[in-house]
């Protein structure tokens, strides 16, 4: 009976990590495109870099623009708005924590 239980309660943690996934997907794009001032406000407060790991690109699904050992084909050519200003906040970050990653950036 234990492992039943172990094994629903597995189900629901994978289920609830999806749904803070994409959740975190629509929040990124509403921020992107209606709070302009608070963008602006969150990359003075952001330090660090990105360390090309992929993880911010596989979020919710795969980003069609990943190449081979999940290299951006358009990195350094000009990536799409939301890519370039991952990560917004400290939600982004904890994101990426919670799908065992570790992100360049941090938030003052």
């Amino acid at each position: 009976m234990n492992h039943i239980i172990r094994h629903l309660n597995n189900i629901y943690t994978a289920i609830l990590l999806r749904i803070r996934i994409f959740y975190g997907k629509v929040r990124r794009q509403f921020i992107i495109f209606f709070m302009h001032d608070y963008i602006e406000r969150q990359k003075t407060r952001r330090s660090g870099s990105c360390r090309q790991c992929a993880i911010c690109c596989n979020l919710a699904y795969r980003c069609p623009l990943l190449a081979r050992h999940n290299f951006c084909r358009i990195y350094s050519i000009g990536r799409p708005r939301v890519c370039s200003l991952f990560p917004i906040n400290q939600n982004d970050i904890d994101d990426i924590k919670a799908l065992g990653g570790e992100c360049g950036y941090k938030f003052n």
